[in-house]
C-alpha cells in the first residue's frame, strides 16, 4: 500500500514570482495541509478549488494581491486553519470561508474592504482582521473576540 502525502510545507524557501499552478496537487487526494508562508510569491490568489480535502492552508507573509475568488472555499468543509494575512489582497473577506471546522482565521495586514461575514463556527477560537479596510458593525457571531482583532492602524 503506497503511503498518501498529506502535508506540503514549502514555507521560508526562495519560491519568487506568480503563484503556482496547484492543479498538479489534485493528483494527491490525501492532502490535508498546504504551506507556501513566506516566500515571495506574487500575483493573484492561487486557485485553491481543486483541493477540498484542505484542512489547513497557508499563504501568509507573500506578496499575493487581488481579490479572492467568492467561492475559493466553497468546497473546503473540512477546513480548519486558513491564514492569508501580510498579502495584499482586496475586495471583500470571502463568503465561502463557510466550513464548520474552521478554528482560526488570520486575514491581518491585508486591503481587505466592505463588511464583515459573521462567522458563526462554534470551535472558532482565533481571528484577525486587523489592518485592513473593512467597515460596519462586527457580526454576532465575531462579537466574543478582542477588538483588537478588527482594529486597523
Amino acid at each position: 500500500m503506497a503511503k498518501e502525502i498529506k502535508t506540503s510545507y514549502m514555507s521560508g524557501l526562495p519560491i519568487v514570482g506568480a503563484a503556482p499552478d496547484l492543479s498538479a496537487l489534485a493528483a494527491l487526494p490525501g492532502l490535508r495541509a498546504l504551506s507556501l508562508a513566506n516566500n515571495n510569491l506574487t500575483g493573484a490568489f492561487p486557485d485553491v478549488s481543486m483541493l477540498p480535502a484542505l484542512k489547513m492552508l497557508y499563504l501568509s507573509r507573500n506578496k499575493l494581491a487581488g481579490g479572492v475568488p467568492p467561492a475559493a472555499f466553497a468546497h473546503m468543509r473540512g477546513l480548519r486553519k486558513l491564514f492569508l494575512s501580510d498579502n495584499a489582497f482586496t475586495g471583500p473577506i470571502p463568503s465561502s470561508i463557510t466550513s464548520p471546522r474552521l478554528l482560526v482565521l488570520q486575514l491581518s495586514k491585508n486591503r481587505f474592504d466592505g463588511a464583515l461575514p459573521d462567522f458563526v463556527q462554534p470551535n472558532l477560537h482565533l481571528v484577525d482582521f486587523s489592518d485592513n479596510n473593512l467597515s460596519g458593525p462586527i457580526p454576532a457571531g465575531l462579537r466574543r473576540f478582542d477588538a483588537k482583532a478588527f482594529q486597523a492602524v
